[in-house]
């Protein structure tokens, strides 16, 4: 039963951490920036934010993945110890969780120097979310690319 619930925490987490909330690419960096028609004083204060940004946003980073290497080896260990693999969940899911606040905190900055005009022509070059049914590797795994896929729930 245990370890029932730790294949659910950890496909729940793996889903969250893959799951897009608004404006989570880095848009600022790319060729959008000329589109929005952005005011030297926009771009200047998106400067600043992903700047002072970067460096929380790399430790954090390096946290997540320190934590999900470390759960990863819990798992693939040939005994597992249940008590330390439910910690390495718990600190992947802390560790994903200040990541994602952190990134939603930097998004609500940036959204707040945009026009809603400017804010609209975002959303509409956003590319499209990588949840369970997106983009890149989902939950049938590598060689299961035979199987049919269940419908996409997604509006």
């Amino acid at each position: 039963m245990r370890l029932l619930r730790v294949c659910v925490v950890l496909c729940a987490a793996a889903a969250a951490a893959r799951a897009q909330s608004p404006v989570m690419f880095p848009w600022w960096e790319g060729p959008i920036v000329r589109d929005l028609g952005l005011t030297e004083a926009q771009r200047k204060q998106i400067v600043q934010t992903v700047d002072e940004s970067r460096e929380r946003m790399a430790g954090l980073r390096t946290t997540a993945v320190n934590a999900e290497n470390a759960l990863r080896d819990e798992m693939n260990a040939t005994q597992v110890d249940t008590r330390k693999t439910e910690e390495a969940i718990e600190k992947v899911i802390t560790a994903r969780g200040d990541l994602t606040r952190a990134i939603s905190q930097m998004s609500l900055k940036l959204r707040l120097v945009l026009t809603p005009e400017q804010w609209r022509e975002l959303q509409k070059r956003q590319p499209p979310p990588r949840g369970m049914h997106g983009p890149g590797p989902d939950w049938r795994g590598p060689h299961d690319s035979a199987r049919p896929r269940p419908p996409d729930r997604r509006p």
